[in-house]
């Protein structure tokens, strides 16, 4: 969250410099009847430029202090803490001929191993609606929390798919996230691979609904 910051301020710095030496160019080539014009209008530039470099430092200083809000959150709720103990044994030994995608079934949904997927899934289907609405700091929670939220991605792809039968706009954003932290993880150093992962996200972009378009599947 702070390299964001960091590329910012580089921008800025470098658009106030070139503004002061266009500003200081026009000067010394115009009429002295147009110096009070041109004060005016790098007057008006810079202010306006103040007002936008505060507006970025209120949303970006919101954004951290939401995604800490989270992160604090998770940490410190009981209920999920022991719901990722759960899963942890699920996914190590679960030996029940009930199959994690059963138990997404309404028949099971009582079931402890049923209840901890289900407030996990959702606990990370709110921060990914949070992410992709700019609200949470995706660098940030992917450095901390990339690994846990994949191998739920993968893990709990059975259950995620069986309640899909029924309604397809669940876990939309959990699985946007998924792909994308799926896709960043991994190293891309051909040009031809870049420009390929690009034209995916220009396509994640274009999706509302969180389906994937026909021609892509």
């Amino acid at each position: 969250m702070y390299n964001k910051k960091g590329q910012f301020k580089a921008l800025l710095i470098t658009f106030i410099l070139c503004e002061v030496v266009v500003s200081a160019t026009l000067f010394h080539h115009i009429d002295s009847r147009y110096y009070s014009v041109l004060a005016i209008i790098t007057s008006a530039i810079l202010a306006l430029t103040a007002a936008f470099v505060g507006v970025f430092y209120q949303r970006q200083t919101a954004k951290e202090k939401n995604t800490l809000d989270f992160q604090s959150g998770i940490q410190s709720d009981k209920q999920y803490v022991d719901s990722m103990r759960k899963l942890a044994t699920i996914f190590r030994d679960y030996d029940s001929s009930i199959t994690i995608g059963d138990l997404a079934n309404d028949l099971h949904v009582n079931k402890p191993e049923s209840q901890a997927i289900r407030y996990v899934l959702n606990s990370w289907e709110k921060a990914a609606n949070a992410i992709r609405h700019g609200i949470f700091d995706d660098n940030y929670l992917y450095s901390s929390h990339k690994s846990t939220v994949l191998l739920i991605g993968v893990k709990c792809r059975p259950f995620i798919r069986a309640r899909q039968a029924t309604n397809t706009s669940l876990y939309t954003n959990l699985n946007w996230l998924i792909m994308k932290w799926t896709i960043r993880r991994d190293s891309f150093e051909e040009q031809e691979t870049k420009r390929a992962i690009q034209k995916i996200f220009k396509e994640l972009d274009k999706v509302k609904s969180g389906k994937i378009p026909s021609h892509l599947k």
